[in-house]
């Protein structure tokens, strides 16, 4: 009887307090399942990961999730990686749908550094940094019917090189659903 005891309270002291609440495995970064309602999973996020914010706009289909993890102990800055899905009235071409994103980069003060085109994935990278130096970023959009998937990965620009490493491992393992 007290073994049958303990495995129930060791069953009841892992589950999260509200289903779906924030330290239930099924919101666990490296389960993947959070970005399920996003429509894709990842099949690899690196330990040191967490959940910074996650943003659901009142009647909208669109969702963010924003992670972020330290680099540094040294001081508080963060990499970041910022994932927004967002529904099309109809299928777009993806680089039409990129092309206008592109005009307004220079105007807020960023350069593109490059731009990639990734067909088997029906993806495009936009690789940028602000004019001033101080940030890096990487775009990802990816495309799945009328969803469009945007994953940014952002760093300061001398901490970026570390940042860039996490966050293709995270982007090459998107999975659609």
């Amino acid at each position: 009887m007290s073994i049958l005891c303990f495995l129930f309270f060791n069953l009841i002291a892992q589950a999260a307090p509200h289903p779906a609440s924030g330290s239930s495995v099924i919101n666990s970064i490296q389960e993947g399942s959070i970005f399920s309602q996003m429509g894709f999973k990842l099949n690899a996020v690196p330990e040191g990961w967490s959940f910074i914010s996650r943003e659901n706009p009142l009647n909208s289909k669109d969702l963010q999730i924003d992670l972020g993890k330290k680099f540094s102990v040294v001081n508080d800055r963060m990499g970041r990686i910022s994932f927004k899905s967002e529904w099309t009235l109809k299928k777009i071409n993806l680089e039409t749908y990129v092309k206008k994103f592109l005009r307004d980069y220079n105007q807020f003060g960023f350069e593109v550094a490059g731009l990639q085109s990734l067909r088997e994935k029906n993806s495009i990278i936009v690789d940028v940094h602000q004019k001033n130096k101080k940030t890096r970023s990487r775009q990802m959009f990816f495309q799945n019917g009328n969803r469009i998937v945007t994953a940014t990965c952002i760093d300061e620009f001398e901490n970026f090189d570390r940042t860039i490493k996490d966050c293709n491992l995270i982007l090459n393992g998107l999975r659609w659903k």
